[in-house]
C-alpha cells in the first residue's frame, strides 16, 4: 500500500495487478492508480511498461469476427480441426456471441464434364459420398442459419461420425457407403430436431448443386489462394498453420466487450482441453 511522506498512514491500497488477469481487470486497476496524487500516473505507467499490457478499447456494437472454414465432407484433417478446435472453442461460454461462422464445404472438388454426356458435374476429391455429404452441410447452413447453435450442434455431431454419442457406435468416416452417409446426417438431424427430410430434398435436388457451385467458385476465387483442408480464414485473412489457435485469433481480433473466455491465462493452450 501507499503511505502519506508526511504522515505515514496508509492513504489508497493498490490494486495487485499482473499479465495473467482479465484485460477489462487490469484497465480498471490502471484507472484506480491513476487516481492517487502525485505519483499516480508513474506508478500505472510502470506497470503498464513492466508487464507489457496496452489498455484495450472497447469498440461499442462492435462486428463479429468473420470465420470462414473451407473444408471436405470427409477430410480427416477437417474433422479433427472441426471436432477438436473449431466446434469446442464456440462451445465455451460467450464465444458463439462474437462469431461470424462460415462453414464452405468444397475444398478440393473440381468441375469437370462428364466423358459421355459431356455435362459438367463435380467431383469430389473423397468420392461421389463427399459430394452429397458436401451439399447436406450447404443445405442444413442455408436452412438453419450458417452461424446458429442448431446449425453448430448438428454440423458437429456429422463431422464426428457419432450422431448419439456415446450411445451408438463410431461410424468410421472414411468407409462410409453413400447409404451410411445419409443414415449418419438423418441421426444427427433427429437429435437436433432438424427435418431432415426438408434437408435431404435441398440436397438431391437443383438447389443442392447451385449450392455446391457456389461453395467451389468461393473456394476458387479466394485470395489469398485456397491451398490444403481444412483451410481457414479469420476477417479475410488465412492463419495456415496456426489455425489451432483460432481462439487466440478470435479474441484478438474482437473489438467489443470480450468474455471470460478471452483472459490471457484461458489462451495459452494450443486448442481447447490440451493437457
Amino acid at each position: 500500500e501507499l503511505v502519506s511522506i508526511t504522515s505515514g498512514k496508509p492513504v489508497l491500497a493498490v490494486p495487485q495487478v499482473s499479465r495473467s488477469e482479465d484485460p477489462l481487470s487490469f484497465d480498471k486497476a490502471d484507472k484506480v492508480l491513476r487516481q492517487i496524487p502525485v505519483l499516480g500516473e508513474s506508478i500505472a505507467d510502470g506497470i503498464k511498461s513492466a508487464t507489457g499490457h496496452e489498455t484495450r478499447k472497447v469498440v461499442p456494437n462492435a462486428p463479429k469476427v468473420r470465420v470462414d472454414f473451407y473444408m471436405e465432407a470427409l477430410c480427416p484433417g477437417c474433422q479433427y480441426f472441426s471436432t477438436h478446435v473449431l466446434n469446442p472453442v464456440l462451445k465455451e461460454r460467450g464465444m458463439l456471441s462474437l462469431v461470424d461462422l462460415n462453414v464452405v464445404p468444397a475444398g478440393n472438388a473440381e468441375l469437370k464434364p462428364d466423358p459421355k454426356t459431356g455435362k459438367m458435374e463435380m467431383v469430389c476429391q473423397h468420392g461421389e459420398e463427399e459430394c452429397e455429404g458436401n451439399k447436406i452441410m450447404l443445405c442444413l447452413s442455408e436452412m438453419l442459419g450458417r452461424g446458429s447453435k442448431q446449425f453448430l450442434d448438428t454440423f458437429d455431431c456429422m463431422e464426428k461420425a457419432d450422431p448419439n454419442s456415446p450411445q451408438v457406435s463410431r461410424i468410421v468416416s472414411h468407409n462410409k457407403t453413400l447409404s451410411e452417409t445419409y443414415r449418419m446426417a438423418k441421426a444427427c438431424m433427429t437429435v437436433q430436431g432438424v427435418d431432415y427430410e426438408d434437408v435431404f430434398a435441398c440436397s438431391s435436388s437443383g438447389e443442392g448443386e447451385r449450392l455446391a457451385v457456389l461453395a467451389l467458385n468461393a473456394t476458387q476465387s479466394l485470395s489469398p489462394k485456397y491451398e490444403y483442408a481444412p483451410w481457414v480464414v479469420v476477417d479475410g485473412m488465412p492463419i495456415k498453420e496456426d489455425a489451432y489457435s483460432l481462439k487466440e485469433y478470435v479474441c484478438n481480433a474482437y473489438q467489443g466487450v470480450l468474455p471470460h473466455e478471452c483472459s490471457p491465462a484461458l489462451l495459452k493452450d494450443y486448442y481447447p482441453g490440451a493437457a
